[in-house]
């Protein structure tokens, strides 16, 4: 091999885009035993392999606005949010997620935690068959067409799954989108990515580089917080939950993406992975938790600002 050869094969070494054992080193290939719909797998059923999720303090739940306390010292400090990643998708057949390289993740801290400090470790989302229903928490009854959930652990505890064992192991930042009749543009990195994972295990690049404040509302300061679990098994009652009150937008166009993904069962009807056109869990009871604003909300008009 001469002096030329082994230049040119540095530089495509070099300039290569991230290849799928670089993916999968971000994202990790995805085994479950359970579906949303499955026979003896599915949700209600859940409670059978993984005991947790029949648990006192589970998620999601309604927010009664007459029923929040205001704590106005509550704030979040989203760090690095606003730098510009190389992201990866995947879909792992229960909804599409995001990862970010291991090195340039962002973090999340602030007396809304204790001023303990979180590692993001993925961000996914949770829709409906139809847009009347979709997000897995609610506001005074009145679901969203999609929710995104971020999820992070606490930095002390080194990684995602070690932080499973501890008890302020996880806060979930929760995001409502609700529908305009323009499409989200800054929405448009993201639905391109789902658009080619539409089958399950599928796993891409993000096009170009991926800016969380694109899928983030402009008031990050309103929110809601409570503890409770994991939306899906094992159900762990680790979470802190942290729900920005105000909504991103989105069409129902983009919404309808979401719906074409492709569900870890096999469907009776045709032989192939069904549709994974819905990914929500039913709501459990608030169960005497206590639920906080750091926003005073208005009784009378409760959250219809941003609800309309």
């Amino acid at each position: 091999m001469n002096f030329l050869t082994l230049v040119y094969a540095a530089l495509k070494v070099l300039t290569a885009t991230p290849s799928e054992s670089t993916i999968s080193k971000v994202i990790p290939p995805h085994e479950s035993t359970w579906t949303y719909d499955g026979k003896g797998n599915g949700i209600n059923d859940w409670y059978q392999l993984y005991p947790k999720c029949k648990g006192q303090f589970q998620s999601p739940i309604n927010i009664d606005t007459r029923l929040v306390d205001y704590n106005s010292s509550m704030k979040i400090d989203f760090i690095g949010f606003q730098k510009l990643y190389q992201a990866f998708i995947e879909n792992n057949g229960h909804t599409v997620q995001l990862g970010v390289e291991e090195s340039t993740k962002p973090v999340l801290t602030g007396s809304a935690v204790d001023n303990k400090i979180y590692v993001f470790a993925q961000l996914h989302f949770h829709w409906g068959t139809d847009s009347l229903l979709g997000s897995e928490h609610s506001i005074n009854s009145t679901f969203y067409p999609l929710e995104g959930h971020l999820a992070f652990y606490r930095k002390e505890y080194e990684s995602f799954d070690k932080a499973l064992n501890y008890s302020d192991g996880l806060v979930v930042v929760s995001i409502f989108f609700k529908h305009a009749d323009e499409e989200n543009h800054a929405l448009d990195r993201l639905i391109k990515g789902i658009q080619k994972i539409p089958r399950y295990r599928d796993k891409s690049l993000i096009p170009g580089f991926f800016n969380f404040s694109d899928i983030l509302p402009s008031n990050l300061n309103n929110f809601y917080k409570y503890s409770g679990s994991l939306t899906t098994p094992p159900c762990l009652e680790i979470v802190t939950w942290l729900i920005i009150a105000e909504p991103v937008n989105i069409s129902e166009g983009q919404t309808e993406i979401f719906r074409h993904e492709r569900a870890n069962m096999i469907s009776s009807k045709t032989g192939e992975y069904a549709y994974l056109n819905h990914n929500y869990r039913e709501q459990s009871p608030l169960n005497h938790r206590r639920v906080t604003a750091s926003f005073m909300v208005n009784s009378n008009t409760d959250q219809n600002e941003y609800i309309a």
